[in-house]
């Protein structure tokens, strides 16, 4: 095996002892229904001498072992050195010093360890059955939970066979990172990223979408070039286009978190709309206010609210936007671990408490205005269903249709983007308005 990167016998000794202990601390996290991130992000807290190649390290150790963990996770391989070594040469396109060390301990002969990560899914399935000796090539299927099959929202023209297999596919590989330029800085920001030598790809139908590799630290360059864009998924943005507020408009974010499409409205508008942006959680609203105040913009009015719990109000707005908690589906790419702490029980309990949300957030929209839905996730439960309990609910309301964000086709009132789309996270959404 030759290696791409080189460092020290005794640190490559230590990366592999210390790599193996973290995917099986993180496995018990995952059993227990907690994410990944939140476990590194106190480990790393925790020990400081960790460097950035060490995290870096460990990040793509643990991301790329969930991603594989229905072909190398628990009940298919028994030990835990074989698994973390398959599932990072299922995603490298670098071989490691580390990922060499523990192949050695376990046998490995090292013509089996070249990465895979450039090949396809059918022929990483095929290179897994000779690097472990298998009877048969992985199934596709594996990669995510039994009841995908049966939960996942119908792709129009698609068998239900082939289109789980074309979002599993999708998942499997991480998209770039998206990347929206500020209203009017596109000129700008372009300028920046060419300073910086930093290749960009814009989207053919949206002017401010820009995508570019993973690790350019954009939170750095954003504070350099004085905030000229935001970070945030292609999905996420079309949702703030299918809102599309209207100069002098009052809009309600209700679950904004920290506050991505709240920005994204307020710049659509050029600042002149008033956006309530509001969570049940004080620290996204923390970190929303301070968003507003770096992208200065003086429109938004954040707000700790708990919509379900609220008292009722008589304010009326000409749109609301509802981007529901979630199973999160759309984010399985960029989360993998999200996969195996799903289940059909949370999918369910997520559909009852969207229509509770969108039944709070309806009372509160003007006669002729507005209602934008979106989630994350990619269940017929989640999306279809909903809106149409919704619908039967409130006859006041209807379907409203809206060009599709991503090719400006009409649609009916629903759009749905999938992972490859893009490609970027998966999301529905649905636009209703309110007949009077």
């Amino acid at each position: 095996m030759t290696t791409a990167n080189t460092m020290p016998e005794k640190a490559a000794i230590r990366l592999a002892e210390l790599g193996t202990d973290l995917l099986t601390a993180l496995e018990r996290e995952v059993s227990a229904g907690r994410p990944i991130d939140a476990f590194l992000a106190n480990a790393f807290r925790q020990n400081r001498h960790f460097g950035s190649r060490d995290r870096r390290f460990f990040m793509q150790l643990a991301f790329s072992y969930f991603r594989w963990r229905g072909w190398i996770g628990p009940g298919v391989i028994a030990n835990p050195s074989i698994s973390a070594i398959a599932g990072y040469l299922l995603d490298a396109e670098k071989d490691h010093p580390a990922i060499a060390v523990l192949a050695r301990d376990c046998g490995m002969p090292a013509t089996e360890l070249q990465p895979l990560g450039p090949m396809s899914l059918n022929e990483k399935s095929e290179a897994l059955k000779a690097i472990l000796d298998l009877d048969a090539a992985p199934s596709s299927v594996d990669l995510v939970p039994e009841w995908t099959a049966d939960m996942l929202l119908p792709q129009e023209g698609t068998e239900q066979s082939a289109g789980l297999l074309k979002f599993i596919e999708a998942i499997q590989t991480r998209p770039p990172v998206w990347l929206r330029s500020r209203s009017g800085k596109n000129a700008p920001f372009e300028k920046a990223l060419a300073k910086r030598e930093i290749e960009f790809r814009k989207h053919a139908f949206l002017s401010d979408a820009y995508a570019v590799e993973a690790g350019i630290r954009a939170g750095e360059i954003q504070r350099e070039t004085g905030y000229l864009f935001e970070i945030q998924d292609l999905s996420s943005q079309a949702v703030g286009l299918v809102c599309a507020p209207a100069s002098g408009e009052k809009w309600w974010d209700v679950c904004a978190g920290a506050g991505g499409k709240a920005l994204q409205l307020a710049d659509i508008a050029q600042g002149n709309c008033l956006v309530t942006a509001t969570d049940r959680r004080p620290a996204p609203i923390k970190e929303l206010r301070l968003r507003a105040k770096h992208a200065q913009i003086a429109c938004i009015r954040p707000k700790v609210v708990d919509v379900v719990a609220k008292p009722k109000s008589d304010e009326k707005f000409d749109g609301v936007l509802v981007d529901a908690p979630c199973s999160g589906l759309g984010t399985w790419s960029r989360h993998p671990d999200a996969r195996w702490r799903t289940s059909p029980e949370q999918i369910k309990s997520h559909a009852i408490y969207q229509r509770r949300i969108l039944s709070r957030a309806a009372e509160n929209v003007r006669a002729g205005g507005s209602l934008v839905y979106s989630v994350c996730t990619l269940t017929t439960a989640e999306t279809i269903e909903t809106v149409a309990g919704f619908l039967e609910d409130h006859p006041a309301f209807s379907l409203q249709s809206f060009p599709d964000p991503l090719t400006g086709n009409a649609t009916e009132g629903t759009a749905c983007i999938w992972p490859w789309e893009g490609p970027s996270g998966g999301m529905f959404i649905a636009r209703f308005t309110h007949g009077g």
